[in-house]
């Protein structure tokens, strides 16, 4: 491996640590997403939708409200 190459290599590895290591915290909450997916439940529930998809739902639900 040339003198180049590893100049490439270590400059691009420090660009990703420094990445990293300047991300800031996002916390992000949309209420409105939120109230979307319980009531999208209870309307899968009155058509019969299958127990399986409305389990997704609730799933996705909870994310939402880990925030």
């Amino acid at each position: 491996m040339n003198n180049h190459m590893k100049k490439n290599i270590f400059l691009a590895t420090g660009l990703i640590i420094l990445n990293f290591l300047l991300k800031a915290k996002v916390f992000a909450f949309c209420p409105v997403c939120t109230i979307a997916v319980g009531a999208g439940v209870g309307i899968a529930e009155k058509f019969g939708v299958d127990d399986t998809i409305i389990g997704l739902w609730v799933g996705g639900l909870t994310v939402s409200l880990i925030a």
